[in-house]
């Protein structure tokens, strides 16, 4: 049976996410706990419609960048995170908001202390740890002088520390867990961002953050299913030797890699990307499909009983190259019950 997503007739395509599969996705995993990584564009613009979905799952925070709007009605339930890198603007408004920014300088910890004053309330912080090694960072952007410094400034509470990289072995464990003690003997426990797999030290508690992967765009473990689907609107080009040539109006400047040449569908027909210009891709199919002009082409999806799986584009960054597309194509929600999608 043919899939009954279209891509609107005045677009040259469409990107779709299934819902209910994203939740299934979400329900493999232990999300008690955890955060949601905002910082993906696309789970970025569905989370605030997810928001009581999340709350059941155990989901108890986001972790958002600099350039996602900070604040959400459906969000404010959560505790919020502001990942680095950011200016001295946006962190004034994420202290001004009440949520938590990841330190990792002590110009920022000073700023951070100066507006936590200026509101009159305790300021909870991250601090950022850059690197495995603590000590080779001498400078103000090192955790070492950085946590020195951070007990001495008024109205903040160090709840934790945010790692750009998890940590490989225990001797940076170790590291970490005696600076805690010397610089803020009376913490008792605290948080652990971005550790992954890595180790985890002593009276830290690991915060898993639920990346991009629930799209099941990547392999994973467990396997998710994908929750995405794009669709062209293919126009018959010529016939060839071997087959017949399809274009759709999108290419290389909608987020397409130049060199993909992934198997596709097209009305039924299996066919192949040949050609990838900067506003069109040329897909040639073993023969003209039996359904009039214009075609739908699929790139990701499912084609009557086909399937076109990520597997399919295993040799590029499909989530880089999905975010890009959703910059130029409309993007619709899939609800089960909803017959009308909502746009993301």
């Amino acid at each position: 049976m043919e899939d009954s997503i279209h891509p609107p007739w005045d677009s040259p395509g469409v990107i779709v996410l299934d819902g209910p599969a994203l939740l299934a996705n979400l329900d493999k995993l232990d999300s008690t706990d955890s955060l949601i990584d905002l910082r993906s564009p696309i789970l970025g613009a569905i989370a605030p419609k997810f928001s009581s979905e999340f709350v059941r799952r155990g989901i108890v925070g986001y972790l958002a960048s600099s350039n996602f709007p900070t604040w959400n009605e459906r969000l404010s339930k959560f505790s919020g995170f502001l990942a680095p890198p950011f200016d001295s603007g946006i962190l004034r408004e994420t202290i001004r908001l009440g949520l938590i920014p990841c330190i990792g300088h002590i110009g920022e910890g000073i700023l951070a202390s100066n507006e936590a004053q200026a509101m009159r309330r305790p300021q909870k912080v991250l601090l950022r740890i850059r690197g495995g090694n603590l000590s080779l960072d001498s400078g103000p952007s090192g955790f070492l002088p950085l946590i020195e410094k951070i007990r001495t400034l008024p109205m903040l509470e160090v709840i934790g520390v945010f790692l750009d990289e998890p940590f490989s072995t225990r001797i940076q464990c170790d590291q970490l867990s005696r600076a805690v003690s010397k610089h803020l003997p009376e913490t008792r426990s605290m948080m652990i961002l971005g550790a992954g797999n890595g180790p985890i030290p002593v009276r830290f508690k690991q915060i898993k953050i639920i990346s991009d992967s629930i799209l099941g765009l990547i392999p994973s473990n467990p396997p998710l299913t994908s929750t995405l689907s794009i669709k062209l609107w293919g126009y018959p080009l010529s016939e060839t030797e071997k087959g017949f040539l399809i274009t759709s109006d999108v290419g290389w400047r909608d987020g397409i890699f130049t060199k993909a040449r992934p198997v596709i569908r097209v009305s039924g027909e299996t066919g192949r990307i040949i050609s990838v210009k900067e506003k069109r891709i040329v897909v040639e199919i073993p023969r003209r499909p039996n359904f009039p002009s214009p075609f739908l082409v699929t790139l990701l999806g499912n084609d009557f009983e086909f399937v076109i799986g990520p597997q399919e584009w295993s040799d590029f960054n499909l989530s880089e190259m999905v975010e890009k597309m959703k910059n130029h194509l409309p993007s619709f929600l899939k609800m089960e019950g909803e017959e009308e999608l909502e746009y993301f």
